[in-house]
């Protein structure tokens, strides 16, 4: 595989766990800017749990349920 195509496999695939983690799927922007914001808002958020999780000796694993446990709070 030559070096552009490897580099963007490899952003391909970075893209794409970003999309499956941070559900940005399914953000229901209207706008660029609002896209933007949105996946800003994401990745601080994910970035805050990860220093949370660190700092209280949490494994790095239990991110996703602690994620899924406030999603759940969150809709009832």
């Amino acid at each position: 595989m030559s070096e552009p195509s490897a580099l963007r496999q490899q952003v391909e695939v970075c893209f794409a766990a970003l999309k499956r983690v941070l559900g940005l799927g399914e953000t229901l922007a209207k706008t660029l800017l609002g896209l933007a914001t949105r996946i800003a808002a994401k990745i601080t958020a994910y970035t805050y749990a990860f220093l949370v999780n660190r700092l209280l000796g949490v494994a790095e694993a239990r991110t996703c349920e602690l994620e899924t446990a406030h999603q759940t709070s969150s809709s009832d």
